[in-house]
């Protein structure tokens, strides 16, 4: 089947319009003759919608996505085949996506110009630490403070460092939505294996805006998508209802990283909703890392500068030696505690890195606040304390070029 004859067969849809007995589930979504997760003519979408479907219309709207994914073993091999196609190593990445995401910082030199020198050492740590992957360009690094023409040259550099050993998630979230999809095509054609993106700044709650927001960058996506819940720095709350939906209705999201505290409630919350199929990551530098564990997560993505910590607690956890791993996490609590110093926990975090040799500058991009030197002198002091544990659970604490 050539390319026209498919475009053809994607505009032969199907408006249709459910009301399930009375339970007020009005919904109306297209669905395409030819179904191909990897091509452009995708799964049902949701097009616009009152309310939530009940339980009862979610079972229907299964039974109808489901006869309609029949149709892709219809396809020629070659259609499925597309130059549009995930590469294999990405899909066989994504089979193991759970287990520790090491955020990364964005390096800059003493004049704040990015510098990729110590990508690679960031990698490494992350690699031998036994990390899943990375996450590259979200908050904590920076992305809000980037030109997008530097964007480019840090995602190329963390692709290459990572070099198929762990997945590479990349943060795409904008004010728009053409800037969201300007920078999700941007990742995919330089390799990543994700794209992460928060939900843009909203005057007043609009979960038919979000949708759309979210369904669009679906369409145009042929690699997972993770949506990152952070309240506190895009205004928007996202409800688990509405979480649930989106994983639902638009077969890239396949991920949640939850920083929308209290994290643990929610995680049973959105496990229930989604019926345990959307992986949840918690983040906000670890804190929760155990509670969010018990509660049913897939692990966390989260920078906090010793990641081989928090792998530890993972897989003692995930191994069933459940009091091991929560004497792990108390015992790192103080330094976990300090470096989510609300403000300065980049900044204190860059600092730790350096001093372990992650990082050749602790330097952050203005207005990002910079801890003072007070604070280096708190920061010392708990690493003094805890040297001597430290020293004990880390085979590198100071990494060598």
């Amino acid at each position: 089947m050539d390319d026209s004859v498919c475009c053809a067969m994607r505009d032969m849809i199907v408006d249709r319009y459910i009301d399930m007995h009375g339970c007020g589930c009005w919904i109306r979504f297209t669905i395409t003759r030819w179904v191909n997760e990897y091509d452009r003519c995708k799964l049902p979408e949701l097009i616009y919608s009152y309310g939530y479907p009940c339980k009862h219309c979610r079972h229907h709207i299964s039974q109808d996505i489901e006869a309609h994914k029949q149709n892709q073993q219809q396809l020629p091999q070659t259609r499925r085949n597309s130059k549009h196609m995930t590469s294999t190593a990405n899909i066989d990445a994504m089979r193991n996506f759970g287990g520790i995401h090491f955020m990364m910082p964005t390096p800059f030199d003493s004049y704040g110009d990015v510098d990729t020198a110590p990508i690679p050492r960031l990698a490494q740590t992350a690699a031998q630490a036994g990390c899943t992957g990375v996450v590259t360009l979200g908050v904590m690094g920076e992305a809000h403070r980037l030109d997008d023409s530097e964007r480019a040259q840090i995602i190329d550099a963390v692709v290459q460092a990572c070099n198929g050993k762990l997945t590479t998630t990349v943060g795409i979230s904008g004010q728009s939505i053409r800037q969201a999809a300007t920078r999700l095509k941007e990742a995919e054609q330089l390799g990543a294996s994700a794209v992460m993106a928060s939900p843009p700044s909203l005057a007043k709650p609009n979960d038919n805006v979000l949708f759309a927001y979210y369904a669009q960058l679906n369409d145009a996506s042929h690699i997972p998508l993770v949506i990152q819940d952070l309240p506190e720095q895009t205004g928007v709350h996202m409800s688990s209802q509405l979480i649930a939906q989106l994983n639902f209705m638009l077969h890239n999201v396949k991920y949640l990283k939850l920083e929308d505290p209290p994290t643990p409630p929610k995680i049973s919350t959105v496990i229930k909703e989604t019926n345990g199929n959307m992986g949840i990551f918690g983040g906000l530098g670890g804190a929760f890392l155990f509670e969010e564990l018990q509660r049913g997560a897939s692990g966390t993505m989260t920078g906090f500068a010793y990641p081989e910590a928090l792998v530890d607690i993972y897989s003692k956890y995930r191994a069933g030696d459940i009091e091991a791993s929560r004497e792990s996490f108390y015992k790192w609590l103080p330094l976990i505690r300090y470096e989510n110093t609300a403000g300065l926990g980049l900044s204190i975090r860059k600092h730790i890195m350096t001093k372990r040799g992650m990082l050749d500058s602790p330097a952050v991009r203005p207005p990002t606040p910079k801890i003072d030197e007070l604070g280096i002198q708190e920061l010392e002091d708990i690493l003094n304390a805890m040297q001597p544990f430290i020293e004990s659970q880390i085979d590198k604490p100071v990494i060598t070029t």
